[in-house]
């Protein structure tokens, strides 16, 4: 459901930039980790409930995630003036698809090729100073996938970096979606 979120909410930024949805493969993967370190654990001790283990857990919430997923078609529904699209069908429209493809030879050795001398200067000439100005939350999101992009191509993208990524994709969210605005350090001070 976090995933199917991810979507949503992608689909109806696209919809405010008047941009097509496209969501690669390396994006969904994006989108699957962040919706994956989402997951609670009183979650997955609820679904071991649910599917008959004995798990001592608290009073089960409601599903959230799926009322949540709910509003938010219904707000794509409004807001695209789609006809009465049934809600399951978007939830399962993936169930047949196929997860998995070959890579072919020359994919492989492609992936495992070290970096050459050029790329390597081509990328550090790309590093500059950042000009200070006013940045807005779509240039935090472009940094964002900077950032993906290098530990990419550089390596090093190890669980702990992709829960960082993802946390830090996360407080964008919750910035994108309360209108945040920039504080000053007397803000800080001032709710403590």
């Amino acid at each position: 459901m976090h995933y199917r979120k991810e979507v949503v909410r992608r689909f109806l930024a696209d919809v405010e930039r008047q941009t097509p949805t496209t969501i690669d493969v390396l994006q969904a993967m994006w989108m699957i980790a962040k919706a994956w370190n989402l997951v609670t654990e009183k979650t997955i001790a609820n679904c071991f409930k649910k599917s008959g283990f004995k798990v001592t857990c608290e009073d089960e919430e409601d599903d959230l995630p799926v009322a949540e997923l709910a509003r938010t078609w219904q707000r794509v529904q409004e807001e695209l003036h789609l006809q009465e699209s049934d809600f399951e069908d978007f939830v399962t429209f993936d169930n047949d698809l196929a997860i998995c493809g070959e890579l072919t030879d020359a994919d492989i050795v492609t992936s495992v090729l070290p970096v050459t001398d050029a790329e390597a200067d081509e990328d550090e000439e790309e590093e500059g100073e950042i000009d200070e100005h006013n940045f807005t939350i779509k240039d935090a999101y472009n940094a964002l996938n900077t950032i993906k992009s290098v530990f990419l191509k550089k390596g090093g993208l190890s669980d702990d970096v992709v829960k960082s990524i993802t946390k830090l994709d996360c407080a964008l969210d919750v910035i994108t979606h309360t209108g945040g605005k920039q504080t000053t350090i007397n803000d800080f001070f001032s709710n403590k």
